[in-house]
């Protein structure tokens, strides 16, 4: 799972050893040796404390894993996991490792700084936003929970490494591909401020606020391989910013920073370098269910059926976004089976529903939409704004922020309404554990036992269709008590010249992988 909330870590990088560019800043046969991007800044590239979408594609570029995407394949393919054997419930799996993996100081890569790597997530005192990503291994959810750490995660020797869940998992080698279960280190000072890694890129130099410089890491084995030996990120403070980057050619990418409100005044100048498509991304507006006015799941209900999803994506977006009438992409059915029930109470729409009797709309009205500084968010929910008040008779104020604070307000709860965005794996199970009860994610407060129940027997059906059922029948509670309002489902917009059109092969969460040019 790439979206989390917790701790956040500016991990401010000084890497020693990295190559430099040759002088004229072009390669041997002439080519440029850099690709430079708009994107905004990370957090954090400590496997440990990775949160937001851009923590996880710069990390996906430093730190090798047992499996990677593979772009020209357009699949997960073995990595430092040369061969495995797994027992027949699927739940024991031992992987044997390659011997050519060198972390960024010459240090080889071995199986136990993959068992330090997996154990320190799960470590309280770590406090690692991705424990609950690492509590499929059997024994990390109780260590993060202070209950005793025995964590299944061992190094029979130096290039094996045995593995126990505490559930199947019928996508494990996607869940392995992210840089959350990267492997670190043995010897590590915390407090330094640099970050050894064993990918094909290492850090050169983080200016904050300013740029992030990666440099092909000498001690990758496909190091020379690499048509880049250095990767520039300008790091966007406005999606304006971005635009005129690109317009001046100060950047070969826009990674996500695209004014969708512009949308097609862009692809009418640049066609094709405009590039889209679809992701397992979904916005929501987050109700505070701790909020008397929002306990009524009436008033819940009439909010989130006064959205107009339809013309929201076709007058406001415009960049291939879907209206949301469930919790989860229906972008699963191929790939896990499961293609969820449109809520009946949120299509078609009913003004019956949505229309809000005088005395409800009264204790709803003044209430706050929260909401990070975003060109595009503030379009986006200006028009839900006008659609509520049209529909429902309440008018939402609307509050914005930089992104760390509105950020800090959704994690304790201190808001009335919030827009937020959650992104799942290839497992579709990773929407409904963010409704589960105490999850981080789960910022609406939003509890109910049997979901909680039905959730958590999802994880441990072996069976397929016994899965599939079970998370329609979770489904179906999200939709009777709307904990959130679904608004829409997410497209991956950016901006890629020409030249690089070809080798930009995004996973199904929007991470690209710059080897692979």
């Amino acid at each position: 799972m790439r979206v989390g909330v917790g701790l956040l870590l500016i991990a401010l990088c000084m890497c020693p050893g990295c190559r430099k560019p040759p002088a004229d800043g072009n390669g041997k046969d002439g080519s440029p040796s850099a690709v430079r991007l708009a994107i905004a800044e990370p957090n954090s590239c400590d496997p440990a404390f990775l949160t937001g979408s851009n923590d996880f594609q710069v990390a996906a570029n430093l730190h090798d894993c047992l499996y990677r995407w593979d772009g020209k394949a357009g699949k997960v393919v073995p990595n430092l996991a040369r061969e495995f054997q797994v027992d027949t419930d699927r739940k024991e799996w031992v992987f044997k490792l390659r011997t050519d993996s060198r972390f960024s100081d010459g240090t080889p890569v071995t199986a136990h700084n993959f068992e330090a790597a997996w154990k320190r997530i799960a470590d309280p005192e770590t406090a690692s936003p991705g424990a609950d990503a690492m509590a499929i291994v059997k024994g990390a959810g109780r260590c993060a929970a202070g209950q005793g750490c025995d964590v299944a995660v061992t190094a029979v020797d130096d290039f094996t490494l045995r593995v126990v869940l505490e559930t199947p998992q019928p996508f494990l080698p996607e869940l392995l591909a992210s840089p959350r279960f990267a492997p670190i280190p043995l010897e590590r000072e915390e407090k330094r401020r640099e970050l050894v890694s064993n990918g094909p890129y290492l850090i050169r130099e983080w200016e904050p606020r300013q740029k992030l410089v990666l440099a092909a890491n000498p001690h990758h084995p496909g190091a020379a391989q690499l048509k880049f030996g250095e990767v520039v990120l300008r790091f966007a403070h406005s999606e304006e910013a971005a635009l005129a980057w690109w317009k001046t050619g100060a950047v070969d990418i826009v990674m996500g920073l695209v004014p969708l409100g512009k949308i097609l005044f862009l692809k009418s100048e640049f066609g094709e370098q405009v590039v889209s498509g679809p992701r397992r991304s979904v916005f929501y507006l987050m109700f505070n269910l701790k909020r008397d006015a929002l306990g009524s799941a009436r008033v819940r209900a009439a909010l989130a059926a006064g959205l107009q999803r339809e013309k929201l994506v076709q007058q406001v977006l415009g960049a291939g976004q879907v209206p949301a009438y469930s919790f989860v992409p229906d972008l699963y059915g191929e790939s896990a089976g499961f293609t969820p029930a449109r809520c009946a109470s949120l299509h078609p729409f009913d003004e019956e529903v949505a229309r809000l009797p005088e005395d409800l709309a009264a204790g709803v009205s003044g209430l706050e939409i929260l909401y990070n500084a975003s060109e595009t968010l503030r379009a986006i929910l200006e028009f839900a704004q006008q659609c509520i008040k049209k529909q429902t008779g309440v008018f939402l104020n609307l509050r914005h922020m930089e992104w760390k604070s509105f950020l800090a307000l959704a994690q304790a709860g201190d808001y009335d309404i919030a827009r937020y965005s959650l992104t799942g794996g290839y497992d579709p199970v990773d929407f409904f554990d963010n409704f589960t009860s105490g999850h981080p994610n789960n910022i609406s407060g939003y509890t109910r036992t049997e979901y909680d129940d039905l959730v958590d027997n999802v994880h441990r059906a072996a069976d397929p269709e016994s899965r599939v059922d079970l998370m329609h029948q979770a489904h179906r509670l999200l939709c009777e008590d709307l904990p959130g309002a679904p608004v829409y489902f997410s497209s991956q917009v950016h901006l890629v010249k020409t030249p690089l059109l070809d080798a930009f092969k995004p996973d199904p969460e929007g991470i690209v992988m710059w080897s692979d040019f």
